[in-house]
């Protein structure tokens, strides 16, 4: 995954991830260097869609509070950001524990 991500030339984004860039106080170029500079990335999920392409969920070590997820679409060379948002980690890392004691 790392190699796709340093590869791409342009990264578009959603009409969704547009809205959520001012709502979520972001700018393009900041998302856009997280995820290019993938020295951050920690893990990469498949997640299945039926629009063309590969959408992925990437978690990017964002602070030391904090990941940032993002869903892209990779269509060819092109890749487009459908949304993102923070994640605090102790909470996640606090519902995960919840999650596999209830299953």
């Amino acid at each position: 995954m790392q190699e796709k991500l340093n590869g791409l030339k342009d990264i578009e984004f959603s009409d969704h991830a547009e809205k959520a860039l001012e709502v979520r106080q972001f700018k393009k170029d900041e998302i856009k260097g997280i995820i290019k500079g993938s020295k951050r990335l920690l893990s990469s999920e498949h997640q299945e869609d039926p629009l063309p392409g590969d959408k992925y969920r990437l978690v990017f070590g964002y602070t030391n509070r904090y990941n940032l997820v993002v869903v892209m679409n990779f269509i060819e060379d092109k890749a487009k950001v459908v949304t993102f948002h923070k994640e605090n980690i102790k909470k996640m890392e606090k519902v995960r524990k919840w999650l596999e004691k209830h299953r």
